[in-house]
């Protein structure tokens, strides 16, 4: 039962300023608020001329976030990931630029209506990648899933990150959007009918020799996300607490803000913590999906990640040497 109550708790019909509250919904994990308090927000009437209001006239043909996943984050997926994928109901995926065409028929064959979209990246650890070395590594495999009618294209990821390039081919957010403009600029021409997205960042404060600020990477790039089709972005949360603030799961808010009319993609989020069971991790991830199956100019959100071949254990919804997926099986029994 829900019911009004002010800010101590206590039932009443005489305040003005009112909560929303549902028993047991605190025990039974349905809220982050305490004393079965209930986030007041899917309850708000926005004014109107408000900026929630203005952002539903995006065009998005789903008219709806669609739910979806990383297929394998390092290289081709297996059938075990496709089987996966069908078991998750997913759809939309996410694959690997050395993914084969057989696949991509596989998806279609599992879901006909399915988004596909392509992370267009390669190894930048080593020695720095130009903007023309970076496309002549790339173009091939564009031009297959471009005859296939894929047109979905992630632009790299982590930009901000040591093994991404970060202090290889670019020293800062400047560099890497000079970077980005001119791989954008050179595959349009090539690729007329590629959507071609800003690719996501990875989210936190700045790691010594690891992984530049994310907020002042983004700020240093801004004007080069503006030029792209769509916008990336990556949300990781450790609990269901941080899924719901603006650093966590709700970190597209801020995207908002900064870039108002873009469309958007969540190209990668997930909960890192090994010691979270994946019964709850799945119960998250299902939850996130709710939160943005009707937030407008989000198309699409994608976990991190089915399958890995190496590293990423605790995000894998399969885990090594299983045939089974906790979070599949969750993910794909829900109700809609």
């Amino acid at each position: 039962m829900i019911g009004l109550a002010d800010s101590t708790g206590a039932s009443t019909g005489s305040h003005l300023h009112l909560t929303l509250k549902r028993d047991g919904a605190t025990e039974r994990g349905e809220t982050t608020y305490p004393k079965d308090i209930l986030d007041p927000t899917p309850f708000m009437v926005w004014p109107e001329g408000s900026y929630k209001k203005s952002i539903e006239s995006l065009s998005w043909a789903a008219e709806r976030c669609l739910i979806g996943a990383n297929a394998c984050i390092d290289g081709p997926m297996t059938d075990r990931v496709l089987a996966v994928i069908k078991q998750a109901r997913l759809e939309a995926v996410k694959i690997h630029l050395k993914d084969s065409d057989d696949a991509v028929r596989a998806l279609r064959e599992i879901h006909p209506g399915m988004l596909i979209m392509v992370r267009a990246s390669a190894d930048f650890s080593r020695d720095p990648v130009s903007a023309d070395q970076f496309i002549a590594r790339i173009e091939k495999d564009l031009t297959r899933f471009y005859e296939l009618g894929l047109r979905e294209v992630e632009l790299h990821a982590n930009p901000n990150l040591q093994w991404a390039g970060w202090s290889r081919s670019w020293k800062d957010g400047e560099e890497f959007a000079d970077w980005f403009l001119d791989v954008l600029q050179a595959l349009r021409s090539r690729f007329p009918e590629f959507h071609f997205g800003f690719p996501g960042i990875a989210p936190g404060p700045a790691i010594p020799g690891w992984q530049e600020d994310s907020n002042q990477f983004l700020s240093q790039a801004e004007h080069a996300a503006f030029e792209a089709d769509w916008i990336g972005i990556h949300s990781q949360w450790r609990d269901t607490f941080g899924m719901n603030t603006p650093d966590g799961g709700r970190s597209f808010e801020a995207y908002r803000n900064r870039f108002p009319g873009k469309m958007f993609f969540i190209t990668e989020f997930y909960n890192p913590v090994d010691s979270v069971k994946a019964e709850t991790k799945a119960q998250q991830y299902l939850s996130y999906f709710n939160l943005l199956r009707h937030e407008p100019g989000i198309g699409a959100a994608f976990a991190l990640t089915i399958s890995a071949n190496q590293g990423f254990e605790p995000m894998r919804w399969l885990p090594e040497g299983s045939e089974e997926s906790l979070i599949a099986a969750i993910i794909g029994g829900r109700e809609s």
